[in-house]
């Protein structure tokens, strides 16, 4: 643990803050902990165990190919409300979207790269290395029925404006993901007068944007 007690005068931008932080606390990935005091404001950087795919609402379901990993399922309800366990039944990827197609399910396809570690990539954004023969391939699908997609989005049509902007947050949702899974999601406590939290980010950097007003507010 580093903790050591600063006084700031002026007002400090998120990248003064940022830079502080690094240099000053020896803040690195592999070591994502630093709790120091600022101003009488006491700041607590931990790694985060948010799960994104489980501990929030209205998000996706990832349904699961991979063998080695316990991450998402493998199983889900079709059109008439009964588990199937989808993976198991279908031989095929393209088997698995009939399948999705047939039960009501929007879903858009994750490709997968293990090596020393699993990185996953939301189809359309996938990186060279998710093309590797002997590393990579599908992961699975993020799937959600197309009646509880409506209803969430409040709209009665899933029109392409509507899917685009679905994709974009599912893309959102693998890249908090892969910071979940590699160690790399943050969260900070704040203890003032008040207490302030922050649920999960993906970098320092928004760290430092979630921080920079609480400390300035202080100085003020």
């Amino acid at each position: 643990m580093i903790y050591t007690t600063t006084h700031i005068d002026g007002q400090v931008t998120s990248k003064e803050l940022e830079k502080y932080i690094i240099n000053e606390k020896g803040f690195y990935y592999n070591d994502c902990y630093a709790n120091f005091e600022i101003n009488d404001l006491n700041i607590n950087i931990r790694v985060s165990d948010f799960n994104p795919l489980t501990d929030q609402d209205e998000v996706p379901t990832f349904l699961s190919c991979l063998k080695n990993y316990t991450l998402g399922t493998k199983t889900l309800p079709n059109k008439d409300g009964k588990e199937i366990d989808v993976i198991y039944e279908c031989d095929y990827n393209y088997e698995v979207e009939a399948w999705l197609e047939r039960n009501g399910y929007f879903y858009k396809k994750v490709y997968g790269y293990s090596h020393g570690g699993l990185s996953l990539a939301l189809e359309g954004y996938a990186s060279e290395q998710f093309s590797c023969p002997f590393d990579s391939g599908v992961a699975g699908y993020l799937v959600m029925r197309k009646e509880e997609l409506r209803r969430i989005r409040g709209v009665k049509r899933l029109t392409p404006k509507v899917l685009e902007s679905e994709i974009k947050l599912y893309k959102d949702l693998i890249d908090s993901l892969n910071n979940y899974l590699d160690g790399t999601q943050l969260e900070v406590r704040i203890e003032g007068n008040e207490i302030y939290d922050s649920c999960f980010v993906n970098s320092l950097e928004e760290i430092c944007d979630f921080i920079t007003p609480i400390i300035n507010q202080k100085i003020v």
